[in-house]
């Protein structure tokens, strides 16, 4: 399949003195010209920081004009590749597309309202795992789609101030992982309560890290609730 790679660069350009008005109107024509646009941007008397958001094929030919605003000081690339992120969140969808899948069958076939409860709160979870994942892969998606320029540029005699906002995808990175134990968590509690649903779960191809995650919770409970000999 294809590669899915998120780009990223960092460059600091010196300026004639002077010069700072029309090297930051270039630098956000250059990003236009290509689909691109000013995320953020803060200036003052004689230096001026703007993050750019441009298509990622199109880094390359933005930093080269960049480039030719004035004297380079310092530049900097990273490439991440996600690819085998993209298609493990595939896979996990899938799974918990199966699983809704059955707990909506299951929902018609409830014969108490304590059936049906659990029930709607095993697919409320689910519905939410599956939301979370798509966030991700959406997330991700826009990443590898557009990189992320940040860019300095000061007058020459000026003093560069340094730079203390969030670096590129610092703020979200990693943050939808911390659901999964939540959703376990009342997964889990489901399962127990409805016995048969373990099983049933077996059968659809409930992926083999929650069954295992499942059991070992289940088993612990087991031991801490047995009276010391």
């Amino acid at each position: 399949g294809t590669s899915r790679i998120v780009k990223n660069a960092t460059l600091n350009v010196s300026v004639k003195k002077g010069g700072l008005g029309d090297g930051y109107q270039r630098a956000v024509d250059a990003a236009a010209a290509v689909g691109g646009w000013v995320q953020a941007s803060q200036t003052g008397t004689d230096q001026a920081t703007l993050t750019l958001k441009v298509p990622s094929d199109k880094l390359e030919g933005v930093i080269g004009t960049i480039r030719g605003l004035g004297k380079v000081t310092s530049v900097s690339e990273t490439g991440e590749d996600v690819t085998a992120e993209f298609v493990d969140l595939e896979a996990r969808i899938g799974h918990w597309r199966a699983q809704e899948a059955v707990f909506v069958g299951l929902m018609g076939k409830a014969k108490t309202i304590p059936e049906t409860i659990q029930i709607q709160q095993q697919l409320s979870t689910i519905q939410e795992q599956i939301e979370q994942l798509e966030g991700r892969r959406k997330y991700l998606d826009g990443q590898t789609s557009f990189s992320t320029l940040r860019l300095s540029l000061v007058e020459e005699g000026a003093v560069a101030k340094p730079d203390t906002g969030p670096k590129p995808g610092s703020t979200l990175s990693g943050a939808w992982e911390r659901a999964g134990g939540a959703a376990l968590a009342v997964l889990g509690g489901t399962i127990v309560v409805l016995g048969v649903l373990l099983p049933l779960a077996a059968v659809v191809g409930l992926p083999a890290w929650v069954l295992a995650a499942l059991l070992r919770r289940r088993e612990g409970r087991r031991r801490e609730a047995a009276p010391a000999a």
